[in-house]
């Protein structure tokens, strides 16, 4: 049920110059509209962000458990929590010699993840790396990354996954985000990396 209320309101308005003073008065008149007045008495909604963090949550645990128990994706694959939402990152993901590529192995890991993808309606953002190399340049970086995310986004799309994540931004960043030391073989193969982030919706 509405209410309407009137409430009256008055004040006092004073103007100075150097030729003149004015005094001045104003009458006006205040509507409230609102609920019952019990309605105070409601138990408060619980946030929805709350319910989306908590979501989350749960996503990355289930994931952690599926890529622990699979000997395809043990340590090739991780997942954290970041700023944009679950990132999932393929960290030994392998593509033929300076090429966009992938090599045949990598398409069974992709397929898993694909089914994991498919599970949610968030967005994605697939995001790749690169390592650092003498005779490179940022901007080569970039756009070598970014080809190599699209290739993983091509696949993912082909496996079904665009029917679920109605959104799919891809993106390079380069060798600006390394993960490992770009002097040891083990440190370039963590920087040649794709990301695929399931995108917070609060």
């Amino acid at each position: 049920m509405l209410e309407f209320e009137l409430t009256p309101t008055f004040g006092i308005e004073t103007f100075n110059s150097p030729n003149s003073i004015y005094v001045g008065g104003r009458v006006g008149m205040l509507f409230v509209f609102g609920g019952s007045k019990d309605s105070g008495n409601k138990a408060p909604a619980k946030p929805k962000a709350a319910d989306d963090r908590a979501e989350e949550n749960k996503i990355v645990e289930q994931t952690i458990k599926e890529i622990e128990s699979d000997p395809d994706l043990k340590g090739a694959v991780s997942v954290r929590l970041t700023d944009e939402g679950v990132t999932i990152s393929l960290d030994t993901i392998n593509f033929k010699p300076d090429s966009f590529d992938l090599v045949d192995s990598e398409f069974p890991k992709l397929d898993k993840i694909a089914v994991m993808l498919k599970r949610y309606t968030n967005d994605l953002h697939v995001v790749g790396h690169c390592a650092k190399t003498a005779d490179s340049t940022p901007e080569a970086d970039v756009e070598f990354s970014r080809k190599r995310a699209e290739t993983v986004a091509n696949y993912l799309i082909l496996q079904g996954v665009r029917r679920t994540n109605t959104k799919m931004t891809v993106t390079g960043k380069g060798s600006s985000e390394p993960r490992g030391d770009n002097n040891t073989e083990a440190g370039r193969q963590l920087n040649r990396r794709v990301e695929i982030t399931l995108v917070r919706k609060y």
